[in-house]
């Protein structure tokens, strides 16, 4: 069966969605489709932008069955076979389009990336500065020249061409992001704070300007004049997504959570609803102590994508919190399944069975929590502490001397193996381990103190941790 349409698409989302709608059910059905030369190259650019790499291969293809000719399909199909390494058929498309439309500057634009990325540099610098002289695109072509000489490490000459191409498109985000790679990897990142001050001066009423400037400072762990800088860039463009999620991010650094919240929620209002964007919102709520809003954050990050374990720590997380440890170990049993791998979420998870009186399923997760990542001095702390109040202060000892193995620097682990060593008697081995625990952080001693509530006992500590305070 053969269908015919011949929309002209004009930009119109709705258009492109009901045609892409049509193409997939004839895919489905397998019937034989046709539709305008123009329609095949929306469709294939609709699918590139969603990252739908195969149907839009599947565009290309049957297009270029009706239409061999086409530039752009020939263009698009080169892109996506150089999207996966396959380089040849990449250059024997493009050999193809230009035997069709000799002297395509985009053709030759296309090859020069694929230069890039193969690590022919030599041959896409020859092909970009041509095209520089055709004033062809010139930011994006100066941004492939700085990407020919930063895979070369030449960084300072990558960064000039970075800074060309901002001269001529101040939005051009790869090469600003690039720049500050570059900034970066030269260790002169401060140093560049100037020139991107400079930009925005240039250009005060350019959102991507303040948007840029934020970026810089937050990476210089500069918060305060980041919010400044993105709060600008948010007063002349209040839907600029990417500016109220830095925002948030740079709120969440200051502690200023509540302002985060709503920097969080003014971006879910302008972007596409997405599994990260709640579970940064759930964060938020979460460091805030309000626990029931990140929860209803992170179940609707769990409604967009099932598979997000993030989401299901994060419930668990505030389930224990709200001591609901049945709940809580619900959640992480759900995040395990998706990444096992994740010590903090065995680590969760041996918690959470400890609360609830499941010893024996706690002992089994803090073990699986040594074998991924045995330097969290919680690990021993809790698995120790398990075995101290049922009396078993032996066991208890072995534990945290493991984590004192792995981890000789750490006082916490010290002071409590000088607990545990004075309940089993052992006074002399305490006295060294006490010792050794005020040297390393005299303040920490307190903490020692909640394990012998008998006051005579606390005195007698008192006198022996005296001995070793610091003078001022």
């Amino acid at each position: 069966m053969k269908q015919e349409y011949n929309d002209k698409f004009e930009d119109n989302p709705t258009e492109i969605e009901a045609a892409a709608l049509r193409f997939e059910a004839m895919l489905k059905n397998q019937e034989s489709c046709y539709f305008d030369e123009l329609t095949y190259e929306e469709l294939a650019e609709y699918y590139l932008e969603k990252q739908q790499d195969i149907l839009a291969m599947q565009v290309c293809e049957i297009g270029l069955e009706q239409y061999p000719y086409s530039l752009e399909l020939l263009l698009h199909k080169s892109q996506l076979h150089g999207g996966i390494a396959e380089y040849d058929e990449a250059f024997d498309l493009l050999d193809k389009a230009e035997l069709y439309s000799p002297g395509d500057k985009e053709i030759q634009y296309m090859r020069a990336c694929f230069h890039n990325m193969i690590g022919d540099y030599d041959d896409a610098i020859e092909i970009l500065e041509e095209l520089l002289k055709e004033s062809y695109e010139k930011d994006q072509v100066l941004c492939q020249l700085g990407q020919a000489y930063q895979l070369q490490d030449k960084y300072d000459e990558a960064i000039q061409y970075y800074k060309e191409a901002l001269e001529f498109e101040s939005s051009n985000e790869m090469a600003f992001l690039e720049l500050i790679f570059c900034f970066e990897i030269s260790d002169s990142l401060e140093n560049s704070l100037s020139y991107f001050l400079i930009l925005a001066d240039k250009d005060p009423f350019s959102p991507n300007a303040w948007f840029n400037l934020g970026i810089i400072n937050s990476k210089l762990e500069k918060f305060t004049d980041a919010a400044n800088a993105y709060d600008y860039c948010i007063t002349l463009k209040d839907d600029f997504p990417s500016a109220w999620f830095n925002l948030a991010n740079t709120y969440m650094n200051l502690g200023n959570f509540k302002d985060a919240q709503n920097a969080y929620l003014e971006s879910i209002k302008h972007e596409q609803d997405s599994a990260e964007l709640y579970n940064y919102l759930g964060a938020a709520y979460e460091q805030d102590k309000n626990y029931p809003n990140a929860i209803k954050s992170y179940k609707e990050a769990l409604k967009l994508d099932k598979q997000c374990d993030e989401a299901c720590y994060g419930i668990a997380v505030c389930m224990y919190e709200l001591e609901k440890y049945f709940e809580a170990g619900h959640y992480m049993q759900k995040a395990i399944q998706i990444n096992d791998y994740n010590e903090m979420y065995w680590l969760l998870l041996a918690n959470c069975e400890a609360k609830a009186g499941n010893y024996v399923s706690a002992y089994e997760s803090y073990e699986k929590v040594s074998n991924l990542e045995p330097a969290i001095p919680e690990l021993w702390l809790n698995w120790s502490a398990l075995y101290f109040e049922q009396s078993d202060y032996k066991e208890a000892i072995k534990i945290i001397q493991s984590g004192l193995d792995v981890m000789p620097n750490e006082p916490e682990l010290w002071y409590r193996a000088v607990a545990y060593l004075i309940h089993d008697g052992k006074f002399k081995e305490a006295y060294t381990h006490l010792e050794t625990a005020l040297l390393l952080d005299y303040d920490a001693h307190t903490e020692i103190f909640h394990f012998f509530p008998n006051l005579e006992t606390q005195k007698a500590l008192f006198r022996i941790i005296e001995q070793y305070k610091p003078s001022k």
